[in-house]
């Protein structure tokens, strides 16, 4: 009974403390009423992704068998990651996820299976990289649909360098016939990230901070202050301070998140708990996640957005939406390597995809 009331108590100090920003939330209604709404109509605004060095896309269709091969079995224009085009998957996530998507064959027999490795690089040139994570995941059904693999706790390290290679296998005996995708993966700390600090990013920035398309729980009047001071996009000082103000909004934010996140963990077998506090916790728990969304853009940790987009792609499919819309259609990289045709399709198919069946 002790540990009960215990829980109890402590629960309510934890979701007082974490929700007092809703009440402050500069988005244009207020938060119980934005929250409780399965759509709204709340254009969203995020950054445009920059576009990375020219290096490799990444989008494969096949290690030696190639494009016509791979086509006859999937449609590899749809085979993605639901990240910009040569861009470097970074996050700030303890258990980052990567989104997929998978594109149902296109002729029997099936796909053989799907595989996803993790190699930490190395730093010298003789030395081999090493495998750190690889996972097998079946693909029994001719469905298509977005697939999250999600990387387990603390794999990653600071200040290391990673690559990962997302394989399907066509045919069990011939290999060169694989489809894959292949990119590069960075954990970052907040105090590591910096504010894209262009011109169009800034603009955007200064219509969020004044409460437009907003996920923000800033206080209202210091957003509008920050938002004022942006208006010279040459005062590098003045920029620099909004800098520190947002990352450090940013940083609670993000430990508030981790600290619901526990507490719905720790917390999931108490019965008395979970008819009370759970609704309550979930709304909490959605309000952050499209806040570090938002944030996570606007420092460049467009891994991490695409997550928060996904996972709330139901509930909020405006935010969904324009996210697919930045980094397919505004990138300007992933633009220039795609028909205009097959970036419509893209969005087409992705902002209604279901949940690729597991």
């Amino acid at each position: 009974m002790m540990n009960k009331q215990k829980l109890l108590f402590g629960t309510f100090g934890l979701v007082c403390s974490v929700s007092l920003n809703l009440t402050q939330a500069i988005a244009t209604p207020s938060s119980s009423q934005f929250l409780s709404e399965s759509k709204n109509n709340i254009a969203t605004i995020l950054p445009v992704p920059p576009s990375s060095a020219r290096s490799e896309a990444t989008f494969g269709t096949g290690h030696v068998g190639g494009m016509k091969r791979c086509g006859k079995k999937m449609n590899w224009e749809l085979f993605r990651l639901l990240l910009p085009t040569g861009d470097v998957v970074e996050t700030l996530a303890t258990e980052p996820s990567l989104w997929f998507y998978l594109p149902a064959p296109v002729r029997r027999p099936l796909y053989v299976k799907a595989e996803f490795t993790v190699w930490r690089s190395s730093n010298e040139p003789e030395e081999e990289d090493d495998l750190i994570h690889s996972q097998t995941i079946p693909t029994p059904l001719a469905e298509s649909g977005l697939l999250q693999i999600q990387l387990p706790k603390n794999l990653l390290k600071e200040d290391e360098e990673y690559w990962w290679d997302f394989t399907v296998q066509m045919d069990s005996f011939d290999r060169s016939a694989d489809a894959y995708i292949h990119g590069a993966l960075r954990l970052q700390t907040i105090e590591q990230i910096s504010l894209l600090k262009d011109a169009n990013t800034l603009e955007s920035l200064i219509k969020v901070l004044k409460g437009e398309g907003s996920y923000l729980s800033f206080d209202q009047k210091r957003a509008l202050e920050l938002a004022s001071s942006l208006k010279d996009s040459s005062n590098k000082k003045a920029i620099a301070k909004v800098e520190k103000e947002l990352r450090q909004h940013f940083m609670q934010i993000h430990e508030e998140y981790e600290q619901l996140n526990t507490l719905i963990s720790t917390s999931s077998n108490a019965s008395d708990f979970s008819s009370i506090g759970f609704p309550f916790l979930t709304v909490v728990q959605r309000q952050k996640m499209l806040e570090l969304a938002q944030l996570s853009a606007f420092f460049n940790i467009w891994g991490d957005t695409m997550n928060f987009a996904a996972l709330n792609r139901e509930a909020h499919p405006e935010l969904w939406e324009m996210s697919l819309e930045k980094i397919f259609r505004d990138h300007e990289l992933t633009a220039e390597l795609n028909q205009k045709e097959t970036i419509e399709n893209i969005l087409d198919v992705f902002s209604e995809a279901p949940d690729y069946p597991r």
